[in-house]
């Protein structure tokens, strides 16, 4: 299971990445789509209410010292990485490490 999502999140890398370099083409503007303005074009009502969540739950400082940081870094490296490690994870379970 952990082999599968792991070749779909790289499948998803590598078809953003596909997307990054036809907008590279179009526009002449290397700027790779942060997971933030990801979000927000899918439910952007979902985005406001995680971080009204966040800034009035029990850790305040946590969302402009933490997760801005993170929605802001390009959703292609985190999707490679997320499936690359999974990909690893699942070849060390099945050499039985």
């Amino acid at each position: 299971m952990i082999k599968w999502l792991g070749h779909v999140l790289v499948s998803c890398a590598f078809w953003l990445g596909g997307i990054e370099i036809v907008r590279l083409m179009e526009s002449r503007n290397m700027a790779l789509l942060s997971l933030q303005e990801v979000w927000q074009g899918l439910n952007k009502g979902g985005y406001d209410a995680f971080q009204h969540l966040i800034s009035t739950g029990y850790f305040p400082g946590l969302w402009p010292d933490v997760i801005v940081p993170f929605m802001m870094l390009p959703l292609l490296f985190i999707l490679l990485a997320t499936g690359l490690l999974f990909e690893f994870m699942a070849f060390k379970w099945a050499r039985g490490r």
